[in-house]
């Protein structure tokens, strides 16, 4: 799935990079200052990996989308999260999101809207909304530490998962399972589907 990040809905100032907390302004800038902390080259990162460097350099100047079977892989390749690749905020408690300030990772390809529920990953549990359209969805199996609540708030959502017999999920209905499974989702549905995905992020 061709996945990019949709910078609109984040407010000026936390586009910018300043001096004591430094903020990256896209995602390829994000991936290139993870891979500077690990110390490692490209040709490095796509050893481990599997992308190719040629690849992972256009991705890194904001050249290519980047699905995000293959962003997984990099946050795990450098050790941290995926929320974490995305430019955040300052943290409160309680942390409160407004719908107009959620960072939304768009796939008009595979026609599904992931949008963010809190300013990071470094926490507990990672809550994110999906918007599907007709006929959306995921079109790779794809597997991450952890497990995962899956509640179907508007629609019909196929979870095709690992050892099980595919799933139809209607409004209101949920599942729970370990997120090292491999597993996809899709909308079967004629409308729009939205869903609440709540991870165990690992750390």
């Amino acid at each position: 799935m061709r996945t990019v990040l949709d910078m609109s809905s984040v407010p000026s100032t936390d586009r910018t990079r300043r001096a004591g907390g430094r903020r990256s302004a896209t995602l390829g800038a994000a991936l290139r200052e993870a891979r500077a902390k690990k110390g490692e080259s490209l040709a490095q990162v796509a050893a481990g990996t599997g992308i190719s460097k040629s690849l992972l350099s256009l991705i890194e100047n904001d050249r290519s989308d980047v699905t995000l079977r293959r962003l997984v892989l990099l946050a795990e390749h450098y050790g941290i999260a995926l929320g974490d690749i995305l430019p955040t905020r300052g943290t409160t408690d309680p942390v409160v999101t407004r719908s107009k300030e959620r960072r939304v990772m768009h796939s008009a390809e595979e026609g599904f809207d992931i949008h963010l529920l809190t300013p990071d990953s470094n926490r507990k549990m990672m809550p994110v909304l999906v918007v599907l359209e007709p006929g959306g969805g995921s079109a790779d199996f794809w597997s991450y530490e952890g497990e995962e609540l899956l509640v179907v708030l508007e629609g019909r959502v196929l979870l095709e998962l690992e050892g099980s017999t595919p799933i139809v999920l209607d409004r209101g209905d949920c599942a729970y399972y370990a997120s090292t499974r491999q597993h996809r989702c899709s909308n079967i549905g004629d409308d729009v589907a939205r869903m609440l995905s709540v991870t165990t992020p690992s750390h």
